[in-house]
């Protein structure tokens, strides 16, 4: 990997965590793991993103689905500019649940997202620490939960 990574960043959808359960119309559409990476790809190409901005997405039933490449930094500069902007994205790694609508940094993760997602969660994080070594920090921007408090439990 040609780029230090030292750290994780959780954001979250902020939307209703129903929306992609199974029989709804967006499950129907993007039912399967490239179909969805196509479609935030489109979305974000037309934010100027290029592609999706995210490096992995969990989604309510605990799926990840890869996004941009862990070789890339992470293309978030407008959603985290209140997080450092450009220079926490080239370190970092970006993660987005699906769901967290009305979250607060007070909620718990069960409070706005599944067990499937917090334990999807728990396992990527712990994959991409034990590959990365120079990870020091796991935080969250409008992750819906105290990011760093879960991750320190």
């Amino acid at each position: 990997m040609s780029r230090t990574i030292n750290e994780i960043i959780v954001h979250c959808t902020a939307s209703d965590p129903r929306w992609a359960d199974e029989g709804s119309y967006l499950a129907e559409c993007y039912d399967t793991s490239a179909k969805f990476k196509d479609a935030m790809d489109a979305i974000d190409v037309q934010d100027g993103k290029g592609s999706i901005a995210y490096h992995a997405v969990i989604h309510t039933d605990g799926t990840v689905t890869n996004g941009r490449a862990l070789t890339e930094a992470a293309d978030t500069a407008n959603t985290y500019a209140g997080h450092g902007g450009g220079a926490n994205q080239t370190n970092c790694i970006a993660i987005c649940l699906m769901g967290g609508k009305d979250g607060t940094d007070a909620s718990a993760i069960t409070d706005k997202f599944t067990s499937d997602q917090s334990t999807a969660l728990r396992n990527l994080i712990d994959s991409y620490k034990s590959t990365y070594s120079d990870i020091t920090t796991v935080s969250g921007y409008k992750a819906g939960f105290d990011v760093a408090a879960w991750d320190s439990a």
